[in-house]
């Protein structure tokens, strides 16, 4: 990727430019914005852009699996970390299993705010 890295980044920078165009808005007038939410979609559009061309980077179902894999994944993560030595053997497939089970489920929502302290 870093050898194309002068071609990449004007791909990548138009696809934010309107992925922050699309979620942000460019009014001046105060607004909510969903940060976790916009942040989400805005990398996995630029990123998508350059790892998977243009017909994917747009398919919201395709980014929306994207997001819970990638969530999947960061859940996984932290319950492999957390665990104590003598669960050694079992991390892998405990981190894998809860990270399933809590991105699949209502809990979701809740790491953003976990987060971001709300």
């Amino acid at each position: 990727m870093t050898r194309n890295l002068e071609h990449l980044t004007p791909i990548m920078a138009t696809k934010l430019n309107l992925g922050f165009e699309r979620w942000w808005d460019s009014s001046t007038d105060w607004k909510n914005v969903k940060a976790w939410d916009s942040c989400l979609k805005l990398i996995a559009g630029a990123s998508n852009r350059a790892f998977c061309g243009s017909p994917l980077c747009r398919d919201e179902q395709f980014l929306d699996h994207l997001q819970t894999h990638a969530m999947n994944i960061f859940v996984g993560t932290m319950i492999i970390n957390i665990s104590p030595k003598p669960f050694k053997p079992f991390k892998p497939i405990s981190g894998f299993l809860v990270g399933k089970m809590v991105c699949n489920g209502s809990s979701i929502s809740a790491i953003p705010q976990a987060i971001h302290g709300n």
